[in-house]
């Protein structure tokens, strides 16, 4: 049998972009060949697709000295409410899956200088509100949504994906997507918002900086997501 470690690179689209790290999950899977590029493993175990599509491999690297494999694999959730997407790695980690990357057992970081499921809608009024949870005030919103919100302001600032939202969102405390800014586009609130985004492009890389080093006060995803922080 052959080992491998894969990561898996969840991404939120939006707030997130479906560059960068994502949130990424771990396992070990056992495999009866060696692993490459392109192969599909899937297992019910820990995927909830019943049609075995499966994860493509990419990026296998087989590593000598431990003598294992590693790779990635990729899955992209477009216009998932934003109220949704911590139930949703949730249920990935109840699959099985552990936060972190199999990169945290080497010695060099994992990006040093790169940049259960949910009810389907049925229109009723708590989907609705959970629905628009993001673009709505903090004082609107659970204390829980609020602590993944800033969650959320921290992992994209570091991981450098989509920093001028994540800019937007911690100076103006909402989150607002681009169909819904189209929509939205002449109200007071959306001004504000696409403002604070411009706003984080006229910023100097060191103030950039500065700003993403500022967002380590809030809790990381990790925290959040396995109950290490409480709501107060």
């Amino acid at each position: 049998m052959y080992t491998l470690h894969l990561d898996l690179h969840l991404h939120f689209v939006p707030p997130m972009t479906e560059t960068g790290p994502g949130i990424v999950v771990t396992r070990v899977i056992e495999l009866p060949f060696p692993a490459s590029d392109g192969l599909r493993v899937y297992s019910k175990r820990f995927d909830d697709n019943y049609d075995p599509m499966g994860f493509e491999l990419k990026e296998v690297v087989w590593d000598l000295e431990r003598q294992v494999f590693l790779a990635d694999t990729y899955y992209v959730s477009h216009d998932l409410p934003m109220a949704f997407i911590a139930d949703e790695v949730r249920a990935w980690l109840g699959r099985g899956w552990r936060l972190g990357s199999y990169r945290d057992e080497y010695p060099e970081p994992a990006y040093p200088d790169a940049p259960g499921e949910a009810d389907p809608p049925g229109g009723s009024p708590a989907y609705d509100v959970l629905e628009q949870m993001h673009t709505l005030a903090p004082r609107g919103r659970s204390k829980e949504f609020n602590l993944f919100f800033k969650a959320m302001i921290r992992h994209l600032a570091e991981s450098f994906s989509n920093s001028d939202a994540a800019y937007a969102m911690e100076k103006t405390g909402r989150y607002f997507s681009e169909e819904e800014i189209k929509a939205r586009w002449e109200e007071p609130l959306v001004k504000k918002w696409r403002d604070a985004c411009m706003d984080f492009t006229k910023l100097s890389s060191e103030e950039q900086l500065d700003w993403r080093d500022r967002t380590s006060r809030h809790p990381s995803l990790e925290e959040v997501l396995l109950g290490r922080v409480s709501v107060v």
